[in-house]
């Protein structure tokens, strides 16, 4: 509602905002969002009004009460909030882009595995929307199935030859690595080549990559495990026994304290956060 008066009355430098934000059309196309360009603006200026609003008048009565002065509360609060609306706004702007690489990073690490299994469905001999179908039954809950359906979706209930359906899929993939994938197996229906050999040709490739990302990986992980191991295994035990030492000669104050910190508190959260980043370079 808040969004529709926004439109309607400044829809003319919305539309000047959605020509500044290139991407945010073709981000929504790719996202199958119903909602134009400047529509979408218009919601995120319609949050980020309600979030000022919200934030002013909250942040000022807790700023007063605790400081005892109205007027630096106003003034605070007025410029956290004009801080904190941009900062949402802008945030609003990118979440289609934040989205799509989400979904591009699941797509890429499942063609290095699916991709090779998708080529022992085509033939030169079977229609390529029938080996889709084959490939997506077998495995349906995959994003890159998601991507495939889709063509065999235009082809059989869009009314769309196989080139066709490819074709305009391109405009909306996710992934750049699939756009490139599809682009490749739509010049060879254009010119009359081997389908399965190309297919069977970009998997080789796929697994060839996923060969070298694992052995890049596992350096990462070596590397990193022998820091881990030094500077925080080993670097704590040490803090800790050098510190009992020295209290031994010259008693250091809270101790126990700083001891339970470095023990509870210190390692577990850099071995939680090494666990992550390991996590992050597996492939």
């Amino acid at each position: 509602m808040i969004s529709k008066f926004f439109l309607e009355n400044f829809g003319q430098q919305i539309k000047i905002l959605a020509d500044l934000f290139e991407e945010i059309p073709i981000n929504l196309k790719i996202l199958k969002s119903n909602l134009s360009p400047e529509q979408f603006i218009a919601r995120g200026i319609a949050i980020s009004f309600l979030t000022f609003l919200f934030s002013l008048i909250f942040s000022t009565i807790f700023i007063s009460l605790l400081t005892q002065n109205v007027l630096f509360g106003i003034t605070s609060s007025f410029i956290f909030s004009i801080l904190i609306s941009i900062s949402l706004f802008f945030l609003y702007i990118k979440w289609p882009s934040f989205k799509i690489a989400s979904i591009q990073s699941k797509i890429e690490k499942e063609m290095y595995h699916y991709i090779p299994i998708f080529s022992a469905f085509v033939s030169d001999k079977t229609p390529l929307e029938e080996a889709i179908k084959s490939f997506v039954n077998a495995n349906p809950d995959l994003s890159i199935s998601k991507e495939f359906y889709e063509i065999y979706t235009m082809v059989k209930f869009g009314g769309l030859d196989i080139i066709s359906a490819i074709d305009k899929k391109i405009d909306v993939t996710p992934s750049k690595k699939l756009r490139d994938f599809f682009f490749g197996m739509l010049t060879i229906l254009k010119t009359g080549g081997s389908l399965k050999e190309y297919v069977r040709k970009v998997s080789e490739d796929e697994t060839e990559e996923y060969k070298n990302k694992i052995r890049e990986s596992s350096r990462k992980l070596a590397i990193f495990f022998e820091v881990y191991l030094i500077a925080v295994i080993i670097g704590s035990l040490f803090l800790l026994v050098v510190t009992s030492v020295f209290s031994l000669i010259q008693p250091i104050p809270n101790l126990i304290e700083l001891q339970f910190i470095i023990s509870f508190l210190l390692i577990p959260v850099i071995s939680l956060a090494m666990s992550k980043l390991l996590q992050a370079l597996i492939p």
